[in-house]
């Protein structure tokens, strides 16, 4: 208002309509300036309301924001390296000999593709030694074998271990899916913390996005269409952690 009345024209960009309708704000920003620099009244009429947009249409919206600029913090998802010398002796894997051969190879495994959450490390073990499904007994082995000095977080009951050296408080990369089915995960094999990062990083770049917009964008980074309610489940609470740290 002071700005306006000492002589001053305004033109107002809504950033909803930039984020939904890039091409169609910066055609109204020209036309408002072209009419300013020839002295002609403001244009109108509706392309100057503010638009609406569902939910629906923020979750369906593309190109997605997330291919648009690199991250230095983004990262390929790589899968540790498979050795399948274990399947030649797996009557090895009990409570008598399991636990000291397994625990070194979850230690290789975590130092090499953690963060990892529990079932995906169980499955990783289990695939080097030949099984294809955990039994009421292999899990005990599993349990049992667990390296007791590793750094671990939890998130909806299942614990995430974390590689050496690595610290999870300070941890800001975040990891989008491979081109093999190991390299993709689904969304329970995602630890928070990355996908956090991930919502720090759409921040960062592009400022004050809707909550909404940012979980859709950040399910694309890790390669989910649509916000399914499972893949909402985990991604609002890793937006809380988000939050949380900000």
């Amino acid at each position: 208002m002071v700005l306006e009345g000492l002589g001053w024209r305004l033109t107002r960009v809504w950033s909803v309509s930039w984020w939904f309708d890039k091409e169609g704000a910066q055609r109204r920003l020209l036309d408002e300036v072209n009419a300013a620099v020839e002295g002609l009244p403001p244009p109108t009429g509706p392309s100057r309301q503010l638009p609406e947009y569902s939910s629906a249409s923020m979750q369906d919206f593309a190109p997605s924001f997330a291919a648009e600029i690199p991250d230095e913090h983004e990262k390929v998802y790589i899968p540790s390296e498979f050795v399948g010398d274990y399947a030649k002796s797996q009557s090895n894997f009990n409570l008598d000999f399991g636990p000291q051969i397994i625990s070194e190879q979850m230690r290789r495994i975590i130092n090499s593709e953690g963060p990892i959450v529990e079932s995906l490390l169980f499955k990783r073990v289990i695939k080097e030694w030949g099984f294809s499904r955990i039994g009421s007994a292999m899990a005990v082995v599993l349990d049992r074998s667990v390296p007791l000095s590793r750094a671990l977080t939890k998130q909806f009951g299942e614990r995430v271990y974390w590689p050496e050296g690595v610290d999870y408080r300070s941890y800001r990369d975040f990891r989008t899916p491979g081109n093999t089915d190991d390299a993709r995960r689904s969304v329970k094999e995602l630890p928070l913390e990355e996908i956090a990062n991930a919502m720090k990083s759409l921040q960062e770049r592009f400022r004050a996005l809707p909550d909404e917009t940012l979980l859709a964008e950040s399910a694309k980074i890790f390669g989910f269409g649509r916000l399914t309610a499972t893949v909402r489940e985990h991604l609002e609470q890793a937006l809380k952690k988000a939050k949380s740290r900000a």
